[in-house]
């Protein structure tokens, strides 16, 4: 019963390249280079395809095998240029994270360019920060588009997150719940730690590499500006009903990509799950005796779903479709590391199966 806030969760922690004042590469890093990895080794890819036997290969179990692995080397049997790699990274600044593992270490080393959503830069950065806002002067903002009720909770949960009441009030709902969706710094390290996407830009430009971003702006958040204020609305206050989990939910998303489980990311919605597929973790084993809905009016719930599946269609599927065009010129090139929240890479509209269509050759390398 966590889905939702399981799924705002994801979206901004394997989705959204940075949250509203993302540290960009003003910022020092705070890791100096990655330690040996302490990651347990796990199965081959050719050891988990032979354990699985007999299985029928339908396209359904074709799919399963980018379920798992975070780092992909991606070649084409036509183009004789070196290899490129895709890697799902997770936005956050865990030291857990930022510990990369050998094999990611080693294919960012090799590779002659980086590839990320949209760059950190402090220009780009402060360029999405401001389309968390209602511009001045506007007629809107969020308590005469929340309500009163919702705006006073809002503006409680943010002072454990150093946003003044005065930003809080120009604050849109879809940035209201993607910021309450973080939980507060309580370290001055950590506050100023890059999250993982931002300390491998940072890394790319000591190493003299080229840089790109496959997204504009625009792109990167039409998932949330393509929302009406009533989904926004609605969005923001089923995040506020299933928000006393959030820490809970972000640790299991990192436990999740820790251990490289990236398919639980996706579930379908029917058996055949065609274009059906939403980024969400079931987690009902953990608490299936709570019931978040309790007392909402189906309605609301529908209107709620239908928010939900809008928001995924333009946040993931159109913006895999997006990034896999912009990778293109990089991959003919060669030698690119290319980086996007890992849950853009499962699924049937993932990247990955999307680059397979392709006709390019993916082999799991971590």
């Amino acid at each position: 019963m966590r889905s939702a806030s399981l799924a705002v969760c994801t979206a901004l922690l394997l989705l959204l390249s940075g949250p509203a004042f993302a540290r960009a590469d003003s910022h020092a890093d705070a890791v100096t280079g990655p330690a040996n990895s302490q990651h347990d080794s796990l199965p081959t890819q050719n050891k988990i395809e032979n354990n699985r036997g007999t299985e029928d290969r339908t396209t359904p179990s074709k799919l399963e095998r980018y379920n798992y692995g975070l780092l992909w080397k991606i070649e084409h049997p036509t183009d004789d240029v070196a290899p490129a790699y895709l890697f799902g990274t997770i936005h956050v600044s865990d030291r857990r994270v930022l510990d990369l593992p050998r094999e990611v270490d080693s294919a960012f080393r090799s590779a002659r360019s980086y590839s990320m959503e949209v760059k950190a830069d402090t220009a780009t950065m402060l360029q999405m920060s401001a389309r968390f806002f209602y511009a001045p002067g506007s007629d809107k903002n969020l308590r005469n588009v929340c309500g009163t009720d919702t705006y006073e909770l809002v503006r409680t949960a943010m002072r454990g997150r150093g946003l003044p009441d005065v930003m809080v009030l120009r604050l849109k709902p879809w940035a209201a719940m993607l910021l309450m969706s973080q939980q507060p710094v309580m370290d001055l390290e950590e506050a100023n730690r890059l999250n993982l996407d931002s300390w491998l830009y940072n890394r790319a430009l000591r190493e003299g590499k080229s840089v790109h971003a496959l997204e504009t702006i625009d792109e990167h958040l039409s998932g949330f500006e393509n929302l009406t204020d009533e989904e926004q609305v609605l969005l923001l206050r089923k995040s506020m009903r299933y928000g006393s989990d959030d820490r809970d939910a972000r640790e299991a998303l990192i436990q999740m990509y820790l251990q490289r489980e990236i398919g639980v990311l996706i579930q379908s919605d029917d058996e055949s799950g065609e274009h059906s597929e939403r980024f969400e973790l079931n987690m009902a084993a953990d608490d299936s005796t709570v019931d978040y809905d309790k007392g909402v009016p189906p309605e609301q719930l529908r209107r709620e779903e239908q928010a939900e599946k809008k928001l995924h269609l333009t946040l993931v599927v159109e913006r895999n479709a997006i990034m896999v065009r912009a990778m293109q010129n990089r991959l003919a090139e060669g030698g690119a590391f290319v980086a996007v929240g890992a849950a853009h890479l499962p699924g049937e509209a993932g990247m990955l199966h999307l680059l397979e269509q392709q006709g390019y050759r993916l082999t799991r390398v971590y």
